[in-house]
């Protein structure tokens, strides 16, 4: 049976959507998330499902006290993971909470899940703020990864045959999709003619980068964007 932990985690997500394995519980390599621990000192948490796999190490800034995730909605349908602040929560989670959504605790990004209730896939444009996190749909089956405008916090994508894996680490991300280490000789010529390697690009081969204020909406059951 697939199983929840809800401990602390703040400032590295990672995870793993399978389309292959939608029957069966998906585990998320304890390993690969513990190379997220210097992003994230004070915590983690993890929530694993049919064909999908989520976790994140936490700073603790905002919800000191019982600000834990993963996140849910309030049948537990939507759950997320988060890394970054939002600025603007009060007013949301104030509007929220008029239109009838219930909060379990007091951290800034715990509206999304609330958000994405109202908005669907185009949530994060409510949210100012630094931020990258993964929404799981459980009804829609349906995996949203979404990152802010400015491109602040960054988050890394993976993709091989059957499953797609994210993650806010290049080296957390390789471990956990079990990708060798391959330079981008493209991405290279560009980090030494312009000291920066142009989104989605990034020096490893395989490993795209998701690009600052997209949100990127992919079927479970299929993986089609």
């Amino acid at each position: 049976e697939c199983h929840q932990v809800q401990i602390l985690g703040m400032c590295g997500i990672l995870g793993t959507l399978k389309y292959d394995s939608l029957s069966s519980c998906v585990r998320l390599d304890p390993v690969a998330l513990g190379a997220l621990q210097a992003r994230g000192p004070d915590g983690q948490g993890v929530w694993e499902g049919r064909g999908i796999a989520m976790g994140m190490r936490r700073l603790a800034i905002n919800g000191l006290k019982n600000g834990q995730q993963p996140f849910f909605n309030e049948d537990r349908s939507v759950v997320a993971v988060a890394n970054g602040e939002i600025y603007n929560y009060v007013e949301l989670r104030t509007e929220l909470q008029k239109r009838g959504h219930q909060f379990q605790g007091d951290s800034d990004c715990e509206v999304m899940v609330h958000l994405y209730e109202e908005k669907g896939k185009d949530f994060a444009s409510e949210m100012a703020g630094m931020f990258a996190c993964a929404i799981w749909d459980q009804k829609k089956r349906r995996l949203v990864l979404a990152r802010d405008r400015m491109g602040e916090k960054p988050l890394y994508i993976y993709r091989r045959g059957g499953e797609l894996s994210f993650g806010s680490e290049i080296r957390a991300l390789c471990r956990l999709a079990k990708a060798r280490y391959s330079l981008d000789a493209s991405a290279l010529a560009e980090f030494l003619l312009f000291e920066y390697v142009h989104d989605p690009k990034t020096p490893i081969k395989g490993i795209t980068k998701l690009a600052p204020g997209t949100c990127l909406a992919v079927e479970g059951d299929s993986g089609r964007e």
